[in-house]
């Protein structure tokens, strides 16, 4: 397998040369007793800067924003809730948030499924407020009986199946999971999924990465007395304290095409389901693992679903048509090369992420980027083709 570990190398350092990125990081694992890899393999590469000004190099353990990879846990949240029989996918939208009955005659039809399969008819998020996030713990609820939401355009009605991404409706899945749970949809999630795989480097809080910088103490013991609330968050989140705590830092083109750094790190408490989890190659592989487990029988990390939850969540619901793949119940189903990978992509402000796991072949596929629009996708499906090849 060293041969396909220099193919992989080389095609980290050729991604950031012919796309012009500043970083990029690609994780790759193939299980023990697989097909292509009977003794495993594991490859963590990077290449580029993590910040093109600082010329700082870039690892493959530095910590990524990994935008809508995010709603693949916000559906295996649902699903375990709807494996405890503590909801059901056909609840109704209205019943749940009974402030938004009377206001759209669509809200009435909207139910769990539809939201987890992007079939509501709602559309999307016009702004995510990045350069004005908020951090408060109720920021979610009132988000969802907001009148941004309450005024949002339907583009089909539910019952017409009709694909229709939406990160409202995650924002919406994530406010659910607070209702049911009595506790806020991270904490859920640190405790039922983080936690359980032993994911340390990951959070859906990223202004909780800098608490433990000095200056960050002060400014929080002294609070609203010296520092106001929007100072205080500003220091939070600010690109230079948060790249001292290891996180990669986001970059985008200016009008010349220049690299240059995005003004704000995409965070803001009410886009939380739909995309603030910020992760690791490592963490992300561990939840690769827990999802093949059913497949693999290896169990070294803990399962998150029943076997049998996977003939549901990995079924095709509907066509995505801009690219002909389907989705399932949060997942996206595509193929290649004669097998099903099943994933997630992410684009935001200054990243991009692409995850996907094939049981057939018992491999997860983890692609970043720390710049808007960067071409992860194609790359991710490169490396898999240089894993298929490797099998032949």
């Amino acid at each position: 397998m060293e041969q396909l570990r220099d193919k992989l190398n080389h095609l980290a350092q050729a991604s950031v040369e012919e796309y012009s990125l500043p970083g990029l990081v690609l994780g790759i694992n193939i299980g023990k007793n697989s097909k292509i890899a009977p003794k495993g393999f594991h490859y963590k590469g990077a290449a580029g800067y993590r910040n093109v000004e600082t010329k700082e190099a870039m690892y493959a353990d530095h910590i990524f924003h990994m935008a809508s990879v995010t709603k693949l846990f916000v559906g295996t949240a649902v699903m375990q809730l709807w494996e405890k029989g503590i909801l059901s996918l056909e609840e109704r939208l209205t019943d749940l948030f009974p402030l938004l009955k009377g206001v759209q005659p669509e809200f009435e039809e909207v139910t769990v499924r539809h939201l987890l399969t992007h079939t509501s008819g709602l559309s999307n998020v016009k702004d995510f407020g990045w350069d004005k996030p908020e951090i408060e713990e109720g920021a979610l609820q009132s988000y969802v009986v907001s009148n941004e939401v309450k005024e949002i355009e339907f583009l089909s009605r539910p019952d017409d199946a009709i694909f229709h991404y939406s990160d409202v409706g995650y924002e919406i899945l994530g406010a659910v999971i607070e209702k049911k749970t009595g506790t806020t949809f991270e904490e859920y999630i640190r405790k039922n999924i983080f936690e359980l795989l032993g994911m340390k480097q990951s959070t859906l809080l990223t202004f909780e990465r800098t608490y433990g910088l000095p200056e960050i103490k002060k400014l929080r013991n002294e609070g609203e007395a010296v520092c106001n609330k929007t100072e205080i968050v500003k220091q939070l989140l600010s690109l230079e304290n948060l790249s001292r705590v290891g996180l990669a830092i986001p970059h985008k083109r200016d009008e010349k095409d220049k690299m240059v750094l995005e003004a704000n790190y995409p965070y803001n408490r009410v886009h939380g389901p739909s995309s603030t989890l910020t992760s690791s190659i490592s963490d992300m592989q561990r939840f690769a693992e827990s999802h093949l487990n059913h497949i693999t029988g290896r169990h070294e990390t803990a399962s998150l679903l029943e076997p049998e939850t996977y003939e549901m969540i990995w079924k095709k619901c509907a066509l995505v048509p801009n690219n002909r793949e389907h989705i399932g119940l949060s997942w996206f189903i595509r193929e290649q090369n004669g097998y099903f990978l099943y994933g997630h992509e992410g684009t935001d402000d200054g990243f991009r992420a692409s995850f996907w796991i094939c049981p057939q072949l018992d491999v997860s596929i983890l692609v970043n980027s720390n710049i808007t629009k960067a071409p992860v996708k194609r790359i991710s499906k490169k490396a898999f083709e240089l894993i298929v090849q490797s099998h032949i």
